[in-house]
């Protein structure tokens, strides 16, 4: 990414986000863990809380989530990950996947476009997981060392959920859907 498009994400998409998800009731927490200084970002509410923390180039999301819950001392049952990049994911979509996993009809819950609603192979699974959003039982993703922990609910993601914001006409687009007030 450009150092430009980086600065739109992280100057009008993240507060954007932030407020968006910390005036919802059933959030009661946002943890943002970045190589970025953001702490700027916690005088927009007090549910915020961000971790400065350099991940290095690691894609692995074992080893940077592992991280996470080392530095926040993370002791909740349930772990919500989800990916800045698609910042119109509705805390509806977040609490389906959170209702399953409480409601134990699944170890974890993944966002995606499939038509399919749980699945009990990982392997397969894996195929439908984009990094959108994870939702998974703490236990199972240390013990598994994986988001991904049978049986997987899917979250069925619409078209305004799967905007990803890769580079600058992405930004564009964004600008759009919200001055338009879709949102």
């Amino acid at each position: 990414m450009s150092r430009d498009f980086v600065f739109q994400i992280v100057n009008s998409i993240m507060p954007n986000l932030v407020d968006r998800l910390s005036s919802d009731g059933r959030v009661a927490k946002i943890d943002i863990m970045s190589n970025l200084d953001l702490g700027w970002l916690r005088s927009s509410s007090s549910k915020i809380t961000v971790y400065k923390h350099d991940t290095g180039l690691s894609n692995q999301f074992y080893k940077i989530v592992s991280e996470y819950i080392h530095i926040s001392n993370y002791d909740k049952e349930i772990l919500v990950v989800y990916n800045p990049l698609f910042p119109f994911i509705t805390v509806d979509k977040i609490y389906n996947g959170y209702s399953a996993i409480v409601d134990n009809l699944c170890n974890s819950a993944i966002g995606t476009y499939s038509n399919h609603h749980r699945l009990d192979n990982t392997d397969l699974a894996s195929q439908y997981d984009y990094g959108i959003l994870s939702i998974v039982r703490l236990r199972d993703f240390l013990r598994v060392k994986s988001r991904l922990c049978e049986p997987i609910n899917f979250v069925n993601l619409d078209a305004i959920n799967l905007v990803s914001l890769r580079n600058s006409s992405d930004h564009d687009l964004f600008e759009l859907i919200v001055n338009s007030g879709v949102l």
